[in-house]
């Protein structure tokens, strides 16, 4: 079945370029080919200094600054594990108490799928734990147990066969 639209289309022809157009594209046409190219200047090695050597050297430099700043703050053994009291009451390391932790999965159910443009879909679980830590007591005292709900929700990858 032929579309009239179509048809009047292809029955169309280009209207003439005027004289002083055409000259004028003909010439730029001959500069453009004549004139050599803007890089062509320029060595290799100008092209490797600023395309990687640059970069990489200033993404070494914040690191190495980086390491440096974090080497120079205060370290673990003068500001953490300190025995002089302030205050309150501190233990000594080896008076530590017998401490256990356990996490047990409650359930996971299903919130929805999520599909982003030019992303592959993913669905969304929400997880439910419990959090269990126990004190253990030095003289048969009391043990004290702390349990806590927590949930997540989670991004899971979301394959179609």
């Amino acid at each position: 079945m032929s579309d009239p639209i179509e048809d009047a289309l292809s029955r169309m022809k280009p209207a003439k370029l005027a004289p002083d157009l055409m000259a004028r594209l003909t010439a730029a046409r001959a500069k453009v080919a004549g004139s050599p190219p803007e890089r062509a200047g320029r060595s290799w090695w100008a092209g490797v200094l600023s395309r990687w050597l640059l970069p990489a050297t200033a993404c070494a430099a914040v690191a190495a600054a980086t390491v440096a700043y974090l080497e120079s703050g205060p370290k673990a053994k003068d500001s953490y594990v300190d025995n002089t009291p302030r205050g309150g009451m501190t233990l000594p390391a080896s008076d530590a108490l017998p401490f256990e932790s356990e996490d047990r999965l409650l359930g996971a159910r299903e919130v929805g799928i999520v599909t982003a443009p030019h992303v592959r879909p993913f669905r969304l679980m929400e997880v439910e734990w419990l959090e269990s830590d126990t004190l253990q007591p030095r003289d048969n005292g009391s043990a004290v147990r702390v349990e806590t709900t927590r949930r997540q929700v989670l991004p899971v990858a979301l394959e179609i066969y």
